[in-house]
């Protein structure tokens, strides 16, 4: 588990694995940008805000988080958890190569970027604090930097919730981000029964 704490914005992981797992194999078939994030062991954007998952030791792993749930946005099969958010989202790359946002205000996936080097370039040059506007709160760098990049914030009610939002803001829990990503998975799959 990753403890640090970060003094800048953003910051690239090494120490990858000496053999690529199969997901990220996989990845690399569908979108050869992958390549250049897996190797490097991920990235940790806007102070620890975004997580980019890469085939490293360190957490959040490509390998973990694709292990067991997977969903489906389209009819090219289950997508890859390529990355996460401190506030629950996941972005998505599709079997086509698309990336998408799952996000968890709606529990809706919708469109990011076209393609997984778009997204990079989006998470480490473009405009996160529109994308995240009415969630960053006061001190959201200092906490978030000294946040386990394992971890994420929780609120009750959820985000999705009616008052889930003004929640959030007020009072944030650390809960384990891949127990989080479970609890969103079952409140989508509750939703559409």
């Amino acid at each position: 588990m990753s403890k640090k704490r970060f003094s800048g914005k953003n910051f690239v992981r090494t120490g990858t694995s000496s053999e690529r797992s199969a997901v990220a194999l996989e990845m690399v078939a569908i979108s050869p940008a992958c390549a250049s994030v897996v190797e490097v062991g991920g990235l940790i954007v806007d102070h620890g805000w975004v997580r980019v998952f890469g085939d490293g030791r360190e957490d959040p792993r490509l390998e973990e988080w694709n292990s067991e749930s997977r969903i489906e946005v389209d009819d090219s099969g289950p997508a890859f958890f390529i990355a996460n958010d401190v506030i629950g989202g996941i972005f998505l790359m599709s079997r086509r190569g698309s990336v998408l946002y799952l996000s968890p205000d709606s529990l809706e996936v919708e469109e990011a970027t076209e393609d997984y080097a778009s997204f990079v370039e989006f998470a480490l040059e473009g405009d996160l604090d529109t994308f995240y506007e009415g969630y960053r709160f006061p001190g959201w760098k200092d906490a978030v930097g000294r946040l386990s990049t394992s971890d994420s914030y929780f609120s009750y009610p959820p985000l999705w919730a009616e008052g889930g939002e003004t929640a959030f803001q007020r009072e944030r829990s650390v809960v384990p981000a891949l127990e989080l990503r479970t609890f969103i998975l079952k409140a989508i799959s509750l939703a559409d029964s």
